[in-house]
């Protein structure tokens, strides 16, 4: 009898097995059914949004430009209250550098003429708003701390050198997929302007108000040219026209007093387009910490392919190493001896003004001028059959040579495989003479 029992248990237990297998296969035929009309619904879904995505292609490649742009202020979010937070979340910089993005896009600018210059060019405008912070912060701090902030920005310029020293190095190398992650366009500029709000807060703190932009109104006013069209076909080319008006400023230290250099100027394009724009600057300002004008230079046409990036040829330069910065403005393109025609002015601390230098403007025709800081040398470089460098002295308001080296090839028409000889050579001038101290022979020269 129990054996009866028993096997119409396992009867009853395998004809429930199969009930509920079947079940459950039609329950996965089912899901699979469903799941086979929303993976259906998922394709027409995509499809759909592939199309809108390409139909909305340029918007969405403006935006996502626009975004890459947004510095990290994340750490500001959520503080309204704070005054320096509402001033960074909506500052000039950002502002401007989106009007001339969605200029740029619709190729409307008179500023840029593609995505790279107008990135290039912002990247050299928030470095000039990182160095107008660290000047400012000059008087809020004592000798010492003073110091160690100039420390530690030499060593955030050193580590943004050698970075872009690695990044051409993988690129070079063939690693391109470091570099071309690290030299898309903003990178720097992102460095830039972390660093930047980073001193603006500082200064926040020691003077509890928003501290301001240098640069502040970039989006230039039209303004009228009056007579500078023609000064400047005058002097130069007379295709070159007046495209747009520029007004830039660069801040330094004089004498440990901030100082404002403001450039007025135009950008120049040929008026059929054919060639990289120009820019011209027919005016510098000079202004003390409070805008206040120290000094007013007109009169002046540039003519260069340098723009913001290279603060349109302005240079803050010790000429005479007498502890007082001098303002130097590049004039035009040299010619094939590499010169650098230049405007020279040196400040005059009795005068309380920067001086027209004829002297050195006048070198600047035939070589390209630099300083050597240790030995207190100014040096004239240019080239002719080889580069040629002449070293100088001051002696009052004069400069006198002191050595010179450059290239010099020897002649030797009697060995046909080798019919000139390169060599280095190394002079001092003594008695109003040039007097040959060292002579070696190059294995490689130019």
């Amino acid at each position: 009898m129990k054996k009866k029992i028993w096997i119409g248990l396992v009867v009853i237990y395998v004809i429930a097995s199969i009930y509920i297998i079947n079940g459950l296969h039609n329950k996965t035929d089912d899901l699979r059914s469903e799941l086979e009309i929303k993976s259906e619904s998922m394709r027409g879904l995509a499809d759909e949004l592939h199309i809108k995505s390409t139909d909305n292609e340029y918007l969405e490649h403006q935006l996502s430009t626009a975004l890459k742009y947004k510095p990290d202020y994340n750490r500001y979010i959520g503080q309204d209250d704070n005054k320096f937070t509402s001033y960074i979340l909506d500052n000039p910089l950002d502002r401007a550098y989106e009007h001339h993005l969605s200029m740029v896009l619709d190729s409307s600018s008179l500023y840029y003429n593609s995505e790279s210059d107008l990135d290039f060019a912002y990247t050299g405008l928030w470095r000039r708003e990182m160095e107008y912070a660290v000047h400012k912060l000059r008087k809020h701090l004592d000798d010492e701390s003073w110091e160690v902030l100039v420390t530690a920005q030499e060593n955030f310029e050193k580590y943004l050198r050698d970075g872009t020293h690695f990044r051409f190095q993988a690129f070079y190398e063939g690693h391109s997929r470091v570099s071309n992650i690290l030299i898309q366009p903003g990178h720097l500029t992102s460095f830039y302007k972390e660093r930047t709000i980073e001193l603006l807060e500082y200064l926040y703190i020691f003077e509890k108000e928003k501290p301001s932009f240098l640069n502040d109104d970039i989006v230039a006013q039209v303004r009228d040219y009056g007579n500078d069209q023609e000064a400047i076909m005058a002097k130069f080319w007379g295709d070159m026209v007046i495209v747009s008006p520029l007004e830039y400023k660069v801040s330094y230290l004089q004498d440990n007093q901030l100082q404002i250099v403001k450039l007025i100027g135009y950008r120049l394009e040929n008026d059929d387009g054919r060639n990289l724009p120009r820019y011209s600057i027919m005016t510098i300002e000079i202004y003390d910490e409070e805008e206040n004008l120290i000094q007013r230079i007109d009169d002046l046409i540039t003519f260069t392919y340098m723009n913001s990036s290279s603060d349109y040829g302005l240079s803050i330069v010790d000429w005479n190493f007498d502890g007082y910065m001098d303002i130097t403005l590049f004039e035009m393109d040299g010619g094939t001896m590499g010169n650098m025609p230049s405007y020279y002015w040196l400040w005059d601390d009795n005068r309380s003004a920067y001086i027209y230098n004829d002297l050195l403007s006048d070198m600047s025709q035939t070589g390209d001028l630099w300083t050597e800081e240790e030995s207190q040398e100014v040096v004239s470089t240019y080239y002719d059959q080889g580069y040629h460098s002449t070293y100088y002295k001051w002696v009052g308001e004069r400069l006198e040579p002191t050595w010179m080296e450059g290239h010099e090839w020897v002649n030797d028409p009697d060995n046909p495989e080798k019919p000139y000889t390169a060599y280095l050579v190394k002079s001092i001038y003594k008695d109003d003479a040039w007097i040959e101290v060292e002579r070696e022979e190059m294995e490689e020269y130019y």
